[in-house]
C-alpha cells in the first residue's frame, strides 16, 4: 500500500483540495511509522523484502525521513544480497515473486538516480542479476512460467519492467542455483523445474513440481502447468501445489516427496533435507538442445529414481522426451505411473482413430502431433487457474503405464505439422485440420 500510494501520489493529489492532501499525507505517515516499528523476523523472505522496499520508497520520497534513508537502503541491499541467487532467481523459486520485486526496485533506483542520491553497489548488483533472472522465466508471449505459486503470467507488467530496466538481453540456459533450466530454439521455449520444492518457510505456495516443464511456440503456450488461483481460495491453492497439477510424471498415484511436512519436521530438519535430491545438465549442438533431469523423490516409497530427458530441435518445431523409472537400489516396486501434459485452454484436441496420437490445434490454425511409446495415451479434463478470477476447463494428455521391479520407460514426441491453410469459412465453423494418419 505504501509503495502504491507513493507511486500514485502525483496523480491523486493533482488538483485535490488541501484537506484531502493533508489527510492523505497523515494516513501515509501513520502507515510508514507502523512499518518502521514492525518486526520482520517472522515474515517470509518475500514479505520481508516488501517491507524494506516500502521503507526505501518512503525515505526517498517523503520529507522528514532523510536521516533514515542510508540505513534503510543498506538494509534493503543486504536483504537483496541474501535473497537474489547468483543466477538471478529468488530464494522462493517463484517467478512471480521475482517479477514483483524487480518491478518495485526499478522505479526506486530511478528515483534515487534522478535525485542524485547514492545507490548501494550491492543493490545495483542484485537488481542486475534479478533482471537477468526475470528474462529467463519468460515465454514467447512475454509472460511468466507458472511455477511455485505464480498466479498470473503478467505479460504486460513483465514487458514494461524489462523495458524500464537497463542492461543487456542475455538469457541463461541453466539456472542451477534457482533450480531451473531453459531450452530455446527458433520460436520454441521450454522452461523446466530442475530443483527440489522450496522450503515452506521460504514459499508457502511452493509446489511438488520437480521435473515439470512448460513449452511455448512463439506467442502460444502449448504444454503448461495449471498455475495458481488469483482468488487465493485455499482448496485451489492446495490443489495447485500437487504434482498432478504440473506437467511431470507421478508414480503410484502419489504426490512427489513430502511437500506438506509436519511442523515438527521443520524444527529439526535443515532446508536442504526438505525435498528430493535433484541432478540436471544441459547440452547443445547443431541439432538442438537437450536437458537431462533426475530425482530420487520416489525412491523411499517405491524404490525408483525418475529420469526425464527433453530435446528441442534446432528449429524449435520438435520437442522429444523420455520418462524413465530406474530402480534406485536393486529392484523397485511394482506401481502404476502417469505422465501428465497439461494443455493451454486455447488449444483444441483431436485423438487419432487408433488412439496412438493426439492432434493439437493452436488458435492460429497451426497443428502439432503428440505421440508416445511405452504407455497408454488418453486425453482427460484439466484446469487452468492462471490469470483468471475462476479456474477454467482445459485438457491434458495423460500417459499411463506400470513400473515393474526392473523399472519402466516411456518416450514421447511433439512435432509441428504442415497443415493446409485455415480458411475463414473453416475457422468460423471451428473445423479441425485433418489428421495426417
Amino acid at each position: 500500500r505504501v509503495i502504491n500510494w507513493i507511486t500514485l501520489a502525483p496523480a491523486l493529489l493533482e488538483g485535490a483540495p488541501g484537506r484531502f492532501a493533508g489527510l492523505f499525507h497523515l494516513a501515509l505517515a501513520q502507515q510508514v511509522r507502523r512499518l518502521l516499528a514492525f518486526s520482520t523476523r517472522r515474515l517470509t523472505p518475500a514479505a520481508r523484502l516488501r517491507v524494506l522496499l516500502a521503507l526505501g520508497y518512503a525515505t526517498t520520497a517523503l520529507q522528514g525521513l532523510d536521516h533514515l534513508r542510508g540505513q534503510t537502503l543498506a538494509a534493503l541491499a543486504e536483504e537483496l544480497q541474501r535473497q537474489i541467487l547468483p543466477d538471478g532467481g529468488h530464494v522462493s523459486r517463484s517467478p512471480a515473486v521475482l517479477l514483483d520485486m524487480v518491478a518495485a526496485l526499478i522505479p526506486l533506483r530511478a528515483a534515487l538516480t534522478e535525485a542524485r542520491l547514492e545507490i548501494p553497489p550491492r543493490l545495483n548488483a542484485a537488481l542486475e542479476r534479478a533482471v537477468s533472472g526475470l528474462r529467463f522465466f519468460l515465454h514467447g508471449d512475454g509472460g511468466l512460467a507458472l511455477f511455485h505459486g505464480t498466479a498470473d503470467p503478467a505479460a504486460a507488467l513483465a514487458q514494461e519492467t524489462l523495458a524500464a530496466a537497463d542492461g543487456g538481453n542475455k538469457t541463461l540456459l541453466h539456472a542451477p542455483h534457482s533450480g531451473y533450466a531453459r531450452l530455446a530454439r527458433g520460436i520454441g521455449v521450454v522452461i523446466a523445474d530442475a530443483g527440489a520444492p522450496p522450503d515452506p518457510r521460504l514459499n508457502a505456495d511452493g509446489a511438488a513440481s520437480t521435473g515439470a516443464f512448460e513449452f511455448s511456440s512463439g506467442q502460444q503456450r502449448i504444454i503448461t502447468n495449471c498455475g495458481a488461483p488469483l482468488s487465493g481460495d485455499a482448496d485451489w491453492r492446495a490443489a495447485a501445489r500437487l504434482t498432478a497439477a504440473h506437467s511431470t510424471a507421478c508414480l503410484g498415484n502419489a504426490d512427489l516427496g513430502d511437500v506438506e511436512r509436519p511442523a515438527w519436521w521443520r524444527l529439526f530438519s535443515a532446508a536442504r533435507d526438505m525435498g528430493p535430491r535433484v541432478a540436471a545438465e544441459t547440452a547443445r549442438d547443431a541439432a538442438g538442445v537437450c536437458l537431462r533431469m533426475q530425482h530420487d523423490g520416489w525412491a523411499r516409497r517405491f524404490g525408483h529414481v525418475h529420469r526425464r530427458e527433453l530435446f528441442l530441435s534446432a528449429d524449435g518445431e520438435q520437442l522429444a522426451g523420455a520418462d524413465l523409472f530406474i530402480p534406485a537400489d536393486g529392484a523397485g516396486a511394482d506401481a502404476p505411473f502417469t505422465a501428465r501434459f497439461h494443455l493451454h485452454p486455447d488449444l483444441k484436441t483431436a485423438v487419432a482413430r487408433d488412439g496412438a496420437s493426439v492432434m493439437l490445434v493452436l488458435p492460429d490454425g497451426s497443428a502439432w502431433r503428440f505421440c508416445a511409446e511405452g504407455a497408454a495415451l488418453r486425453v482427460e479434463e484439466s484446469v487452468w487457474m492462471a490469470g483468471r478470477a475462476r479456474p477454467v476447463r482445459s485438457r491434458q494428455i495423460v500417459l499411463a503405464g506400470r513400473s515393474t521391479p526392473a523399472g519402466a520407460a516411456v518416450s514421447w514426441q511433439l512435432r509441428r505439422l504442415p497443415t493446409r491453410p485455415v480458411t475463414r469459412k473453416r475457422a468460423r465453423a471451428g473445423e479441425l485440420p485433418e489428421l495426417p494418419l
